[in-house]
């Protein structure tokens, strides 16, 4: 198991980081992830949430950032970030042009190299984190 998630997070990591053959000035190419590839990279790379503070404070995944990109500050909390780390970001759904398509384009603009965009966002994540129908829960005891 411990192999099998090295390996995956090296994947993803490679993935993340693209084929690296123009210049270090070009910008990051945004590699889709799914939960899965995400939690594997969660070691290596920053979850980047982009959600508002209350949606975050209703449930989070563990270890994520919180940067609300609506907020008036955001460009200015992204421009903080280290641009060689990798970053997964995620919103509600990731929605076609929504938030954290909004996010990781101005990422994108500001220099970061790695980036992934997790697919389904936090619904994704609680869905493939929920605990299957039918397994017992410590509520059912």
């Amino acid at each position: 198991m411990f192999k099998q998630r090295a390996v995956l997070a090296a994947l993803v990591t490679v993935l993340l980081a693209g084929c690296g053959s123009g210049s270090a000035d070009a910008p990051a190419t945004i590699r889709d992830v799914n939960v899965a590839e995400a939690m594997a990279l969660s070691d290596t790379a920053t979850i980047l949430d982009v959600r508002t503070a209350a949606e975050f404070a209703e449930g989070h995944i563990d270890g994520a950032l919180n940067i609300d990109v609506d907020d008036a500050s955001f460009d200015a909390n992204i421009a903080k970030l280290d641009r060689s780390r990798s970053y997964v970001v995620h919103c509600t759904a990731n929605v076609p042009n929504g938030r954290s398509a909004r996010a990781l384009e101005t990422m994108q603009q500001l220099g970061f190299t790695s980036l992934g965009n997790m697919t389904g966002g936090y619904l994704a994540y609680l869905e493939a984190t929920a605990p299957e129908a039918g397994t017992p829960s410590l509520q059912d005891e």
